[in-house]
Protein backbone atom coordinates (compact mmCIF):
# COMPACT_ATOMS: atom_id res chain seq x y z
CA UNK A 1 0.00 0.00 0.00
CA UNK A 2 2.88 2.38 0.99
CA UNK A 3 4.09 1.60 -2.74
CA UNK A 4 1.00 2.69 -4.69
CA UNK A 5 0.38 5.96 -2.37
CA UNK A 6 3.81 6.56 -3.34
CA UNK A 7 3.21 5.99 -7.09
CA UNK A 8 0.50 7.97 -6.90
CA UNK A 9 2.03 10.84 -5.22
CA UNK A 10 4.30 11.59 -7.74
CA UNK A 11 1.44 12.79 -10.06
CA UNK A 12 3.71 11.51 -13.11
CA UNK A 13 2.94 7.98 -13.32
CA UNK A 14 0.58 8.05 -15.18
CA UNK A 15 1.07 4.60 -16.88
CA UNK A 16 1.48 2.59 -13.30
CA UNK A 17 -1.81 4.41 -12.33
CA UNK A 18 -3.68 2.69 -14.87
CA UNK A 19 -2.34 -0.65 -14.11
CA UNK A 20 -2.77 -0.20 -10.65
CA UNK A 21 -6.48 0.87 -10.96
CA UNK A 22 -6.73 -2.25 -12.99
CA UNK A 23 -5.29 -4.63 -10.41
CA UNK A 24 -7.31 -3.37 -7.47
CA UNK A 25 -10.88 -3.30 -9.41
CA UNK A 26 -10.16 -6.92 -10.64
CA UNK A 27 -8.85 -8.04 -6.98
CA UNK A 28 -12.43 -6.70 -6.35
CA UNK A 29 -14.56 -8.03 -8.07
CA UNK A 30 -12.87 -11.55 -7.35
CA UNK A 31 -13.61 -11.52 -3.83
CA UNK A 32 -17.30 -10.00 -4.47
CA UNK A 33 -17.98 -13.11 -7.34
CA UNK A 34 -16.38 -15.30 -4.75
CA UNK A 35 -18.60 -14.08 -2.12
CA UNK A 36 -21.60 -15.14 -3.92
CA UNK A 37 -20.30 -18.93 -4.52
CA UNK A 38 -18.56 -19.12 -1.66
CA UNK A 39 -21.22 -18.98 1.30
CA UNK A 40 -18.40 -19.76 4.36
CA UNK A 41 -16.54 -17.12 4.13
CA UNK A 42 -19.55 -15.01 2.32
CA UNK A 43 -18.93 -12.04 4.93
CA UNK A 44 -14.83 -11.95 4.73
CA UNK A 45 -14.77 -12.25 0.97
CA UNK A 46 -17.98 -8.95 0.38
CA UNK A 47 -15.92 -6.86 2.91
CA UNK A 48 -12.56 -7.21 1.45
CA UNK A 49 -14.76 -6.52 -2.12
CA UNK A 50 -16.36 -3.40 -0.92
CA UNK A 51 -13.34 -2.15 0.85
CA UNK A 52 -11.82 -3.14 -2.90
CA UNK A 53 -13.98 -0.99 -4.60
CA UNK A 54 -13.73 1.40 -2.50
CA UNK A 55 -10.21 2.30 -2.58
CA UNK A 56 -10.09 1.53 -6.85
CA UNK A 57 -12.79 4.52 -6.87
CA UNK A 58 -10.27 6.54 -4.84
CA UNK A 59 -7.51 5.57 -6.72
CA UNK A 60 -9.35 6.48 -10.06
CA UNK A 61 -10.58 10.20 -8.19
CA UNK A 62 -6.52 10.64 -7.69
CA UNK A 63 -5.63 9.63 -11.49
CA UNK A 64 -8.34 12.44 -12.62
CA UNK A 65 -6.56 14.96 -10.43
CA UNK A 66 -2.88 14.19 -11.68
CA UNK A 67 -4.41 14.61 -14.77
CA UNK A 68 -5.26 17.96 -14.89
CA UNK A 69 -2.33 18.87 -12.74
CA UNK A 70 -0.08 17.15 -15.51
CA UNK A 71 -2.08 19.15 -18.26
CA UNK A 72 -1.59 22.22 -16.06
CA UNK A 73 2.44 21.57 -15.68
CA UNK A 74 2.68 20.65 -19.66
CA UNK A 75 0.75 24.12 -20.20
CA UNK A 76 2.64 25.85 -17.90
CA UNK A 77 6.01 24.54 -19.84
CA UNK A 78 4.75 25.45 -22.91
CA UNK A 79 4.05 28.88 -21.62
CA UNK A 80 7.23 29.23 -20.50
CA UNK A 81 9.46 27.57 -23.55
CA UNK A 82 7.43 30.53 -25.66
CA UNK A 83 8.75 33.29 -23.17
CA UNK A 84 11.77 32.22 -23.35
CA UNK A 85 11.54 32.24 -27.41
CA UNK A 86 9.22 35.36 -27.31
CA UNK A 87 11.96 37.04 -24.90
CA UNK A 88 15.10 35.83 -26.94
CA UNK A 89 12.97 37.24 -30.68
CA UNK A 90 11.97 40.25 -29.11
CA UNK A 91 16.23 41.04 -28.25
CA UNK A 92 16.99 39.79 -31.65
CA UNK A 93 14.62 42.13 -33.42
CA UNK A 94 16.05 44.96 -31.42
CA UNK A 95 19.56 43.92 -32.43
CA UNK A 96 18.59 43.77 -35.98
CA UNK A 97 16.88 46.98 -35.92
CA UNK A 98 19.95 48.42 -34.13
CA UNK A 99 22.34 47.20 -36.77
CA UNK A 100 20.06 48.15 -39.81
CA UNK A 101 19.79 51.65 -38.13
CA UNK A 102 23.52 51.41 -38.35
CA UNK A 103 23.90 50.12 -41.82
CA UNK A 104 21.62 52.42 -43.02
CA UNK A 105 23.41 55.39 -41.93
CA UNK A 106 26.36 54.17 -43.18
CA UNK A 107 24.98 53.56 -46.52
CA UNK A 108 24.28 57.59 -46.18
CA UNK A 109 27.47 58.72 -45.49
CA UNK A 110 28.98 56.65 -47.88
CA UNK A 111 26.55 57.90 -50.29
CA UNK A 112 27.21 61.64 -49.46
CA UNK A 113 30.64 60.55 -49.70
CA UNK A 114 30.70 59.02 -53.49
CA UNK A 115 28.00 62.09 -54.26
CA UNK A 116 30.40 64.62 -53.61
CA UNK A 117 33.31 62.56 -56.12
CA UNK A 118 30.97 62.06 -59.14
CA UNK A 119 27.95 63.68 -58.65
CA UNK A 120 25.42 62.77 -60.84
CA UNK A 121 27.63 61.16 -63.40
CA UNK A 122 26.40 57.50 -64.55
CA UNK A 123 29.75 56.58 -66.46
CA UNK A 124 30.95 58.09 -69.34
CA UNK A 125 29.47 60.91 -70.50
CA UNK A 126 26.07 59.75 -69.28
CA UNK A 127 24.39 61.54 -66.05
CA UNK A 128 21.14 61.09 -64.49
CA UNK A 129 18.75 64.00 -64.86
CA UNK A 130 19.93 64.67 -68.99
CA UNK A 131 17.33 64.43 -71.89
CA UNK A 132 16.05 62.26 -73.93
CA UNK A 133 17.75 64.83 -76.55
CA UNK A 134 21.48 64.72 -74.88
CA UNK A 135 21.30 60.88 -74.31
CA UNK A 136 20.33 60.32 -78.01
CA UNK A 137 22.96 62.47 -78.93
CA UNK A 138 25.50 60.34 -77.22
CA UNK A 139 24.15 56.73 -78.23
CA UNK A 140 24.58 58.14 -81.75
CA UNK A 141 28.10 58.82 -81.10
CA UNK A 142 28.91 55.43 -79.86
CA UNK A 143 27.11 53.95 -82.52
CA UNK A 144 29.25 55.75 -85.17
CA UNK A 145 32.50 55.34 -83.35
CA UNK A 146 32.67 51.94 -81.99
CA UNK A 147 29.51 50.26 -83.85
CA UNK A 148 27.38 51.07 -80.65
CA UNK A 149 29.54 48.64 -78.32
CA UNK A 150 31.53 49.86 -74.73
CA UNK A 151 34.11 48.08 -72.55
CA UNK A 152 33.68 47.24 -69.40
CA UNK A 153 36.36 44.86 -67.40
CA UNK A 154 37.31 43.92 -70.98
CA UNK A 155 33.77 42.59 -72.29
CA UNK A 156 31.62 44.46 -74.78
CA UNK A 157 28.15 46.07 -73.82
CA UNK A 158 25.87 47.52 -76.24
CA UNK A 159 22.93 50.34 -74.28
CA UNK A 160 20.14 48.06 -74.06
CA UNK A 161 17.72 50.60 -73.29
CA UNK A 162 17.01 53.69 -71.19
CA UNK A 163 14.11 55.77 -69.18
CA UNK A 164 13.25 58.98 -69.15
CA UNK A 165 11.41 60.83 -65.88
CA UNK A 166 10.01 64.00 -67.38
CA UNK A 167 12.42 64.21 -70.19
CA UNK A 168 15.29 63.44 -67.00
CA UNK A 169 17.73 60.13 -67.27
CA UNK A 170 17.34 57.84 -64.52
CA UNK A 171 17.64 54.64 -65.74
CA UNK A 172 20.17 52.65 -67.80
CA UNK A 173 20.37 48.97 -68.81
CA UNK A 174 23.75 47.55 -70.37
CA UNK A 175 23.41 44.34 -72.24
CA UNK A 176 26.44 42.24 -73.14
CA UNK A 177 27.02 41.87 -76.56
CA UNK A 178 28.51 38.77 -76.80
CA UNK A 179 25.30 36.11 -75.63
CA UNK A 180 24.71 32.51 -75.26
CA UNK A 181 22.02 29.74 -76.31
CA UNK A 182 20.75 27.10 -74.34
CA UNK A 183 18.16 24.72 -75.59
CA UNK A 184 15.23 23.14 -72.75
CA UNK A 185 13.65 19.99 -73.93
CA UNK A 186 10.08 19.15 -72.80
CA UNK A 187 9.13 21.01 -69.88
CA UNK A 188 12.04 20.55 -67.47
CA UNK A 189 15.13 22.44 -66.69
CA UNK A 190 17.45 20.18 -68.07
CA UNK A 191 19.58 22.10 -70.74
CA UNK A 192 21.88 21.68 -73.87
CA UNK A 193 24.77 24.36 -73.01
CA UNK A 194 25.63 24.45 -76.68
CA UNK A 195 27.79 27.20 -77.07
CA UNK A 196 29.56 26.18 -73.79
CA UNK A 197 29.82 29.60 -71.87
CA UNK A 198 28.25 28.30 -68.74
CA UNK A 199 25.95 30.78 -67.01
CA UNK A 200 28.20 34.00 -67.66
CA UNK A 201 28.78 34.13 -63.85
CA UNK A 202 32.48 34.37 -64.45
CA UNK A 203 31.81 37.53 -66.57
CA UNK A 204 29.26 38.90 -63.67
CA UNK A 205 32.43 38.32 -60.92
CA UNK A 206 34.90 40.22 -63.66
CA UNK A 207 32.87 43.01 -63.70
CA UNK A 208 31.59 43.24 -59.94
CA UNK A 209 35.34 42.92 -58.95
CA UNK A 210 35.62 46.16 -60.81
CA UNK A 211 33.15 47.55 -59.33
CA UNK A 212 34.20 46.65 -56.06
CA UNK A 213 37.41 48.61 -56.00
CA UNK A 214 35.27 52.07 -56.54
CA UNK A 215 32.00 51.24 -54.31
CA UNK A 216 32.90 48.60 -52.19
CA UNK A 217 31.98 45.28 -50.97
CA UNK A 218 28.19 44.76 -52.70
CA UNK A 219 25.21 43.99 -50.25
CA UNK A 220 24.31 40.46 -49.57
CA UNK A 221 21.95 39.78 -52.83
CA UNK A 222 25.20 41.20 -54.75
CA UNK A 223 24.02 44.59 -55.51
CA UNK A 224 25.12 48.23 -54.38
CA UNK A 225 22.99 50.62 -52.73
CA UNK A 226 23.14 54.44 -52.19
CA UNK A 227 20.98 57.25 -52.15
CA UNK A 228 21.49 58.61 -55.09
CA UNK A 229 22.12 55.65 -57.71
CA UNK A 230 21.87 51.76 -57.22
CA UNK A 231 23.75 49.42 -59.34
CA UNK A 232 23.46 45.48 -60.00
CA UNK A 233 24.43 43.08 -62.34
CA UNK A 234 22.90 39.65 -63.51
CA UNK A 235 22.83 37.02 -66.01
CA UNK A 236 19.61 36.22 -67.31
CA UNK A 237 17.66 34.99 -70.11
CA UNK A 238 17.44 37.71 -72.93
CA UNK A 239 14.68 36.13 -75.81
CA UNK A 240 13.07 33.00 -76.03
CA UNK A 241 11.53 31.08 -78.41
CA UNK A 242 9.39 27.97 -78.27
CA UNK A 243 9.41 25.27 -81.50
CA UNK A 244 7.26 22.38 -80.43
CA UNK A 245 8.61 20.60 -77.25
CA UNK A 246 11.62 23.02 -77.76
CA UNK A 247 12.28 25.94 -75.80
CA UNK A 248 15.42 27.98 -76.95
CA UNK A 249 16.61 31.12 -74.83
CA UNK A 250 19.60 33.67 -75.37
CA UNK A 251 21.15 34.53 -72.14
CA UNK A 252 23.58 37.55 -71.69
CA UNK A 253 24.75 39.83 -68.83
CA UNK A 254 23.16 42.68 -68.12
CA UNK A 255 24.29 46.16 -65.80
CA UNK A 256 21.25 48.05 -64.67
CA UNK A 257 21.99 51.63 -62.94
CA UNK A 258 19.53 53.97 -62.18
CA UNK A 259 18.07 56.79 -59.44
CA UNK A 260 16.10 55.16 -56.86
CA UNK A 261 14.63 58.67 -55.72
CA UNK A 262 13.55 59.26 -59.74
CA UNK A 263 12.30 55.94 -60.45
CA UNK A 264 10.11 56.12 -57.34
CA UNK A 265 8.34 59.01 -58.62
CA UNK A 266 7.75 57.48 -61.98
CA UNK A 267 6.55 54.38 -60.84
CA UNK A 268 4.40 56.34 -58.44
CA UNK A 269 3.21 58.91 -61.12
CA UNK A 270 2.63 55.37 -63.62
CA UNK A 271 0.51 54.03 -60.87
CA UNK A 272 -1.45 57.17 -60.51
CA UNK A 273 -1.94 57.74 -64.25
CA UNK A 274 -2.75 54.10 -64.14
CA UNK A 275 -5.43 54.35 -61.77
CA UNK A 276 -6.76 57.46 -63.48
CA UNK A 277 -7.12 55.75 -66.50
CA UNK A 278 -9.47 52.88 -65.26
CA UNK A 279 -11.47 55.74 -63.41
CA UNK A 280 -11.82 57.07 -66.24
CA UNK A 281 -12.73 53.57 -68.41
CA UNK A 282 -15.30 52.75 -65.79
CA UNK A 283 -16.97 56.53 -65.82
CA UNK A 284 -17.28 55.85 -69.01
CA UNK A 285 -18.71 52.56 -69.32
CA UNK A 286 -21.35 53.91 -66.87
CA UNK A 287 -21.98 56.57 -68.74
CA UNK A 288 -22.80 54.32 -72.39
CA UNK A 289 -24.41 51.81 -69.64
CA UNK A 290 -26.75 54.77 -68.77
CA UNK A 291 -27.17 55.88 -72.10
CA UNK A 292 -28.02 52.67 -73.67
CA UNK A 293 -30.65 52.06 -70.52
CA UNK A 294 -32.34 55.60 -71.37
CA UNK A 295 -33.57 54.43 -74.80
CA UNK A 296 -35.78 51.67 -73.20
CA UNK A 297 -37.37 53.47 -70.20
CA UNK A 298 -40.55 53.06 -69.75
CA UNK A 299 -40.01 49.18 -70.65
Amino acid sequence: MAVILLIFATKFSEGLENVIICCMGGFSLFFLVKAMKDNKNKSLHTLVGIIGLVITFCLIAWTEYNTSVRTDWKYKEIDKEYNIKHAADSIQHIKDSIQNYKDSMAMVAESERLYALEGDSIFGDFRFGMSEKQCEAIRTKIQKETNGSISIADYDFKIDYCRFHHNKLYFIRLKSANTWVRYYFYEDNEYDDSEGLGTGDDIVDKIKNRLSKKYGKPNNCGDWHFTYKDINVRSGSSEEIREGLLRTEYWAVFITIYNPQMADESEKEEKEEYLKQQNEQKAAEEELKRKKESFTSGL
